[in-house]
């Protein structure tokens, strides 16, 4: 009688699928690196004869590259030697996706490889300061930011990885029915709006903010900001959030995906710069995750994760409540639709 084969236990099953992930990852990183999402045609076929010409890559290689990607649903080979692109390769050509996959790649896993010895190190509580966290233990001492300062490509890497739209800009905040300007002068405060993406996107979507944005960044990512949007802002203004904030009584101060970066000291002084410049009539909204208190989804979850690496967090709406009273604001609302991850909160002062 043939023996059993033993069966393989949810411990194990999610073992091989965590070691899976991180196969797929280190082989879609390499094929990054070649440019396969450019040499693969948009449709249709291409020979492996054909890759490895393109790519002055081995077959053998790209063979075993590709293997584990096939598996994944990144690429499709309908026949021996031949592949084609799938919804889940084709993407890569976006340089917003690749940039995402690259900085986490490059930037971020490698701190999760020392999180257990940095938190061992330091009694296993959260990390607070940025320089004193997974990253800075990783990168030679350096926070996020400022190793990103030392190496510019990596930093124009970042930018690019903001573009995608994880925390959506437009039919969150009901901006079309909230909209009431006190004045020809008023305007909305995109603050660390990079290169402007929530301020174009925000301008398509409602004409009634062609030219009431002040669009706010460090001066090296405005330099680098389209002439598309050059057009529909009212001004590109340098500035620090952890400097007080210069435009003064605007209608809103807009921050998206900027506090998850931040532990919550750092929080408070970006908080109570817009706090001071406001007026009775102004509403700070903040773009970002709330993390449920029971049920968090993944993507919530490892997000939080990542940010843990800078000293970062995704926050409850309670310890966002917690954040805004610390300053002088208090939260009127928490706009989200139903099934969506991303959230816009609404606060004013107290």
């Amino acid at each position: 009688m043939d023996s059993e084969v033993p069966a393989v236990s949810p411990a194990q099953l999610l073992m091989h699928e965590s070691l899976g992930r991180i196969v797929t990852m280190t082989c879609l990183r390499s094929i990054i690196e070649l440019r396969l999402y450019d040499l693969v045609p948009e449709a249709g076929t291409v020979s492996l004869t054909q890759l490895a010409k393109s790519s002055n890559a081995s077959e053998e290689i790209l063979i075993r590259l590709l293997r584990p990607l096939l598996a994944s649903g990144i690429f499709a080979s309908p026949r021996p030697r031949e592949y084609i692109h799938t919804p889940g390769s084709i993407g890569f050509r976006q340089p917003a996706i690749r940039a995402a996959f690259l900085h986490g790649f490059d930037e971020t896993l490698p701190c999760f490889l020392v999180q257990h010895r940095w938190l061992a190190d330091n009694g296993w509580k959260s990390p607070e300061l940025p320089d004193n966290c997974p990253f800075s233990m990783t990168h030679g001492g350096d926070s996020l930011f400022g190793h990103l300062e030392k190496n510019p490509e990596k930093a124009e890497v970042f930018n690019r990885d903001q573009e995608m739209e994880f925390i959506g800009i437009v039919g969150v905040y009901p901006f079309g029915q909230e909209l009431k300007w006190s004045g020809p002068e008023d305007v909305l405060v995109d603050v660390g709006g990079g290169k402007g993406q929530a301020s174009l996107a925000l301008t398509k979507a409602y004409p009634e903010l062609h030219r009431r944005v002040v669009l706010q960044d460090q001066a090296p990512v405005l330099k680098s900001v389209e002439h598309e949007v050059q057009a529909v802002v009212k001004e590109m203004r340098a500035y620090n959030f952890f400097d007080p904030q210069p435009v003064k009584g605007a209608a809103f101060y807009y921050l998206r995906r900027i506090l998850c970066d931040w532990p919550d000291k750092a929080c408070k002084i970006i908080l109570q710069n817009q706090a001071e410049a406001m007026d009775s009539h102004s509403r700070l909204l903040i773009a970002a995750f709330v993390v449920p208190e029971v049920g968090c989804d993944f993507l919530t979850a490892a997000s939080d994760a990542v940010m843990m690496t800078y000293a970062g967090k995704e926050r409850t709406e309670a310890q966002f409540r917690q954040l805004l009273e610390s300053v002088g604001l208090y939260l009127t609302k928490v706009w989200q639709t139903p099934g969506e991850l991303q959230a816009v909160l609404e606060a004013r002062l107290s």
